[in-house]
Formats: structure tokens, sequence, C-alpha cells
């Protein structure tokens, strides 16, 4: 083959694979030798740390956007409370969050565009992080460090409660409501508390998730307060404390 230029090669696009091989100068500020390596090898021996882009974009001003198109974003609220969108990424994309600067109590709440179990993320001090990562067509939580989740909240008359956030806040003020929880995985640890309300709303054993021996038929909550906090354990949801709910 004739030599040609790296930009005048073939573009492979995403269809890199684990044995394609990459061009490395070994040694270069001693005796120079070119080398291959495949793709494998260079992510199985990275010899150094692996940083994100250096530049981060800095949010300060009251509406703005998370730009998608940094890896970091930096948070400043010293222009007043903000409240801002975050659009879709790309499949598998890494995205990280910090409020850096608090101007007094302003707080910063963004809301992506499309998200796993939750609505919006809260930042209310400095050094509040979010990771997330861009998969499945929507943003879903990796790590949270200070920052604030919203709370799945049941409204309707039937409903299963989420699974993606540990708190489910029920709002009976429409009529009665129905629940169910699915399995979760062992020592997950899941919080129902009612916020507002008006009728009851019933935790049944309708799934069979509910452990026998310790909920016979439901868990009623009706009113402001009541709370009921259960864990995951040999394949059933197990109460561990409640106040006020009824257990039957």
């Amino acid at each position: 083959m004739a030599d040609k230029k790296i930009t005048a090669l073939t573009d492979l696009g995403n269809a890199i694979a684990s044995e394609d091989l990459l061009h490395v100068i070994d040694d270069p500020s001693g005796n120079p030798v070119n080398k291959k390596i495949s793709v494998a090898n260079f992510f199985n021996n990275i010899p150094t740390f692996v940083a994100l882009d250096g530049t981060p974009h800095l949010c300060d001003t009251v509406s703005e956007a998370i730009d998608v198109a940094t890896s970091v974003t930096h948070i400043n609220t010293t222009a007043g409370a903000h409240a801002g969108i975050m659009a879709d990424g790309v499949n598998g994309q890494i995205k990280v969050i910090t409020m850096i600067v608090k101007g007094g109590s302003n707080n910063s709440v963004v809301t992506p565009t499309n998200a796993s179990g939750f609505t919006s993320l809260t930042f209310g001090n400095v050094g509040d992080t979010v990771i997330c990562i861009f998969t499945n067509s929507k943003w879903h939580i990796l790590a949270l460090k200070g920052a604030s989740i919203t709370p799945d909240i049941v409204t309707s008359a039937s409903v299963a409660a989420s699974l993606d956030t540990p708190v489910t806040q029920i709002d009976s003020s429409g009529g009665t409501i129905a629940m169910t929880l699915a399995d979760g995985h062992p020592g997950q640890v899941k919080t129902f508390v009612m916020t507002t309300a008006g009728n009851n709303a019933t935790l049944s054993q309708t799934l069979g998730n509910l452990n026998s021996t310790a909920v016979s038929t439901s868990i009623v909550f009706n009113a402001v307060g009541e709370t009921a906090t259960l864990v995951y354990a040999n394949g059933a949801w197990i109460p561990t404390s409640s106040i006020g709910a009824t257990i039957s």
C-alpha cells in the first residue's frame, strides 16, 4: 500500500474492536521506535490518570441550560436561583455537575428532558455533585453527593411505586390510591410517606411482594406524616419501621 497521511485514511467511525491496532511511538524522548498496540491493551494498561475535558462549562445565569457538549458543568448561583434544563446526551455519555459557588440562599434545580427514576436535581450547597450517564434514551444517576433528587410522587388511583427512587410521596387529595411494589434487589430500602391527605392510600399484597408474616394484607396511609420504611430481603419487602401507617 502506498504511503498515506493519517488524515487520508478511512474513518472507522464507532466500529472499533478490541483487537484493532493503534500506532504508538515508543520511547519518544530517548530512542523513538514505531510500534503497535491493540485497543484492548491500550485501555487495560493506561499508565496515567484519566481526565475529562479541562475547561468545564460554567452555568452562572438564572435559566441557563446544562451544556451536554462538555463533560463537566460548574454551577454558580450568585446571579440568583437557577432553574435550567439538561438535554439528552449520546449513548454512554458521562456528565458531571458540581455547585462551586452558592449565592446567598440560591439553589440550582436541573431538570433533564428525559431522566430515569427522578424528575429534577437540586443543588443547595457548594460541593454538591451528581454524576450521570446517558443510556437507554435517559439520564441515569451513577453517583450523588449532597444534591437531592425529586422523589416519586403518587397521585393516581392505581399505581406501581417506582423502584428507582428511595422515597415515594403520597398525595391522596384526589381520591383513594391503590399502590403496588415490584420486587427489589437484596438490601434495597424504600420509604413511603403521605405528604398530602384526603383519602386512604393502600400498599397491598397484590403482587405478593410484601413479607406475608409481617404484612398479611396491606399497609394503609391516611394522614399527613404517616410513614413506612421497608427493606427487600429474602425475596420480599419487610417493614423495618412505621409511623402512623396501619399494617395489617
